[in-house]
């Protein structure tokens, strides 16, 4: 179709005709009928869409080159005129001025607005001196256009340069590709082969792992897995010294891999074996640790229930022992009240033997003035001394009272002698001489101390502790009055204690009825030296009034040999644990017995041995008594014996 349409279009051109197209409406050459696609087929092969876009453009005027070039090549030097036609037509335009919205440059013609073409043409027909400079421009814009192309092949050869040198680079980057490739395509199975060997070989770690976790049969299984790394090492060797095939190679590693999986596979069932074994002897000991743990609880309940059963006991004892003192008291009442009956009747008997006395001497002087008078009687009695006098009178005031009573002589002095007995004089003495039988009140600390710690007499030991606390109490009440009014007191144990209301009532019981109380040292000897452990709460006159919440409330331990603290501790939550022995920390410690305190009569006051000993031993009092009978400053007591014991 093309070359038909090319040989019509030449016809037309030798014939004169100018614009002229052909266009076949359908190929069967039948009279109204059109298709669309074959029309627009032609056309846009003929080159009208083209046209249409020049004419839409606004480019209706056109020429070719060559007539232009033919048409003005005559206004122009020979210079000029030997150049290219599209060449002379684009210098010739700049030379112009044209604007290039005005022309349109195509493969073989110029294309031209409406009226420019006239334009141009009456530019290229003016005077001479113009075309004159129009020549100058054509040269000087031909001279530029030159330059430029010398630039651009300048370029256009450094880019060939750089294209040649990148294609070089790029034939020996194809070199080395094959290169590469046939060298991998020669030694990749034996890589492959070498990096599945030693793969293999990584995996013996887990087989290390599993027999060193063997108990039993380690050595025979040690050397199996020995064989079988010197057998991957040797496959290894013969994979890099030999050239093997891919199949060689996967033959003898497949080979390798079976003898592993078996090898590991028996490891494995042995392993499983041992840990079913383990297993059972886990279960075991979990069996036997129950059991243990249930042993623990059922003696962790009968210790309980042994300490709820001591605690009761020593509830009761509590309670017995404030039921007796309030008999006690009630005894000593009743005994008091009956001394005081006595007394009175004693003020009575003494007030009436008195008048008695009164009225048998004013009968005597009444008798002697008589005698006086009538001179009869001079005796020898105004001689007797004074007391022989009142012992004859007693002796009848005694005879007038019994011939009064009606009793006997024997009967009468029996009485006077019961009545006597019971006077509180006659008490004190035999008090006295009952606790003066070791005089200690001359003797020095130090041998207080030294007898302490050494002597064997039990009554003598009593006896110096009981001066040894009434010393303390003396000193402690000394510095208790003299103290600076500003100074912070310093409390050796809660206020409860060293303020108990029974510690006056025994001061005036024992000075109305020393025989009713006992002394400290026959308590030591009676209750053959009994361990009490006591408990109560402790707060420090510091914190009294600054902690309304308790927060700083402490507690106050303490330990009783006997009658006498042995130990004692204070737990504050704000400072650590003060720590006192019997001996070493006597300034510091109670000086009160047992009884004086109150604690026996205190609810909950008294706890278990355990219970203190559990507080001592977690605070250090172990080592701090341990040091203090290494010092020996420590009193011998039933703690220092206990630890020596411990110690042996």
């Amino acid at each position: 179709l093309q070359t038909q349409l090319n040989l019509l279009l030449e016809k037309l051109h030798s014939t004169g005709s100018s614009f002229i197209r052909c266009i076949k409406p359908n190929l069967k050459m039948t009279s109204h009928h059109f298709e669309g696609g074959q029309i627009l087929s032609q056309l846009q092969c003929s080159g009208m869409v083209s046209v249409l876009d020049l004419m839409q453009g606004g480019f209706p005027s056109r020429a070719s080159f060559h007539e232009l070039y033919n048409m003005y090549k005559k206004y122009l030097p020979e210079k000029l005129a030997r150049l290219d036609p599209r060449l002379f037509c684009k210098a010739l335009f700049k030379a112009l001025g044209l604007n290039e919205n005005d022309y349109k440059f195509g493969l073989t013609k110029v294309f031209f607005r409406p009226g420019k073409f006239a334009e141009f043409d009456q530019i290229m027909k003016s005077d001479p001196d113009h075309l004159a400079e129009l020549v100058k421009r054509v040269n000087r814009w031909l001279i530029c256009s030159r330059w430029k192309k010398v630039q651009w092949c300048s370029l256009s050869v450094i880019k060939l340069k750089n294209k040649i040198k990148y294609r070089a680079s790029a034939c020996i980057k194809i070199q080395k590709t094959i290169r590469m490739w046939l060298c991998k395509r020669k030694h990749k199975p034996r890589i492959d082969g070498l990096i599945k060997v030693r793969t293999l070989k990584k995996r013996l770690g887990k087989f290390n792992e599993v027999v060193s976790a063997l108990k039993e049969g380690k050595a025979e299984t040690t050397k199996q897995v020995k064989e079988l790394e010197d057998s991957i090492d040797a496959l290894m060797t013969k994979i890099k010294t030999t050239l093997m095939t891919r199949e060689q190679i996967q033959k003898e590693y497949d080979a390798l891999v079976k003898s592993s999986e078996q090898l590991l596979s028996a490891l494995q069932k042995r392993k499983q074996q041992e840990d079913e074994a383990e297993r059972l002897r886990r279960i075991q000991e979990e069996m036997e640790k129950e059991r243990k743990r249930r042993e623990e609880e059922d003696r962790k309940r009968r210790k309980e229930e042994e300490e709820r059963r001591l605690k009761s006991e020593i509830e009761a004892k509590r309670k017995q022992e404030e039921e007796e003192r309030k008999k006690r008291e009630g005894e000593e009442k009743r005994i008091q009240a009956e001394i005081e009956a006595q007394l009175a009747r004693e003020r009575e008997e003494e007030t009436q033997h008195q008048a008695v006395l009164e009225q048998e001497r004013r009968d005597h002087e009444l008798a002697m003035r008589i005698a006086q008078s009538e001179a009869e009687l001079i005796s020898d009695e105004a001689q007797l001394d004074l007391g022989l006098r009142r012992r004859l009178c007693s002796c009848w005031v005694y005879g007038t009272l019994c011939s009064l009573n009606g009793a006997s002589r024997e009967q009468m002095a029996t009485e006077m002698s019961e009545i006597l007995s019971r006077g509180p004089a006659v008490q004190a003495t035999k008090a006295a001489a009952g606790t003066k039988k070791h005089d200690l009140s001359k003797w020095k600390y130090a041998e207080l101390r030294d007898t302490i710690n050494t002597s064997c007499d039990i009554e003598l030991l009593a006896a110096c502790r009981e001066e040894f606390h009434r010393r303390l109490k003396v000193y402690h009440a000394w510095k208790s009055k003299n103290k600076k009014r500003n100074a912070e007191t310093e409390q050796r144990a809660p206020k409860s204690v060293t303020d108990y209301d029974f510690a006056p009532f025994l001061s005036n019981s024992t000075q109305q009825n020393p025989a009713a109380q006992l002394p400290g040292r026959q308590q030591e000897i009676e209750i053959n030296r009994q361990q009490r452990y006591f408990r109560i709460p402790f707060i420090r006159p510091a914190d009294q009034y600054k902690d309304p919440q308790n927060k700083k409330k402490g507690w106050w331990y303490a330990h009783f040999d006997g009658p006498w603290i042995a130990r004692q501790m204070e737990l504050h939550p704000d400072k650590a644990p003060i720590l006192l022995v019997a001996g070493k920390d006597d300034m510091d410690m109670c000086e009160l017995n047992l009884e004086e305190t109150g604690l026996t009569r205190k609810r909950g006051a008294e706890i278990l041995p355990r219970q203190f000993e559990e507080i001592w031993e977690r605070c250090g009092g172990i080592q701090y008594l341990q040091n203090a009978i290494a010092s020996r400053q420590a009193r011998p007591t039933y703690a220092t014996a206990m630890l020596q014991n411990l110690l042996k």
